[in-house]
């Protein structure tokens, strides 16, 4: 995969190689003060781990894509055109509906953000994430392939999609345990 450099254009158009179904793809070889990261993420506190079962209801349920190597792959984030915070990438996630599980809005807004319908067998459920000022967050994540991006076709407003090395998502949220997640 091509990546960005500092003279190309930080927003690809729908004809660049990072383009999938006219979603522009963008890479960031790390976060840093100036990449358009939603705020809130800075928010993130910790993750409990005690329960090795999602609660059955939440308002939220969010997740990390990670694309290829779970030790040493990317983190997938996307930017809504309608969101209110719509200049800044966020996680995948969202508000459930009415009676859904918190698995089922994760699946739900990843295939509405991104088209990736997921192979639930590479979902996981990592903890309830400590959010400052919200409810705890039921947290999944789902490793994603490489071939999976040929499919991307939000079905959503996602405006545009953005690949981050694992090793800057971990810098950025070092207060997720990381290191004890199970992620594939």
């Amino acid at each position: 995969m091509e990546h960005a450099t500092e003279n190309s254009s930080p927003l690809p158009t729908a004809e660049s190689p990072f383009a999938q179904n006219g979603v522009p793809i963008q890479y960031f070889d790390q976060i840093t003060k100036d990449t358009p990261i939603n705020p809130d993420i800075w928010n993130i506190t910790g993750l409990d781990t005690t329960s090795i079962t999602p609660p059955d209801h939440s308002q939220f349920a969010h997740g990390i894509v990670i694309v290829d190597d779970p030790t040493h792959g990317e983190c997938m984030v996307f930017n809504k055109s309608q969101n209110p915070n719509r200049q800044f990438f966020n996680i995948t996630g969202g508000i459930a509906h009415k009676g859904e599980y918190p698995s089922e809005t994760f699946t739900r807004e990843v295939l509405e953000e991104t088209g990736i319908t997921m192979d639930l067998s590479r979902v996981r459920y990592q903890g309830l994430m400590k959010v400052k000022g919200l409810p705890d967050i039921p947290l999944f994540s789902y490793h994603a392939r490489s071939s999976d991006l040929q499919t991307i076709k939000p079905v959503f407003d996602t405006k545009e999609l953005a690949l981050i090395p694992l090793t800057s998502c971990k810098a950025a949220i070092p207060s997720l345990p990381w290191n004890t997640m199970k992620l594939l």
